[in-house]
């Protein structure tokens, strides 16, 4: 989103602590881009892991942003 490229930061908090657990950062996402991150898909995150997230763009940009949360076994 945005006219220009922009630095992305994605935070993930503890649902129990509060306290930041990781944080991705994305260098230069392209603008009108979209990116996808999967944090089931993160190794930087410890089995079980809960919590929320924020994203942050850097200085001048702007970030639009859509959750999916999903708990459980997923039936196909």
């Amino acid at each position: 989103m945005g006219s220009t490229s922009t630095p992305v930061t994605v935070t993930l908090i503890n649902g129990t602590t509060g306290a930041v657990t990781y944080q991705k950062v994305i260098n230069s996402l392209p603008a009108n881009e979209s990116y996808y991150y999967d944090q089931s898909l993160e190794t930087n995150l410890p089995d079980g892991w809960y919590g929320s997230a924020t994203v942050t763009a850097g200085p001048g940009g702007s970030v639009a942003v859509v959750g999916n949360q999903f708990t459980g076994l997923m039936a196909c």
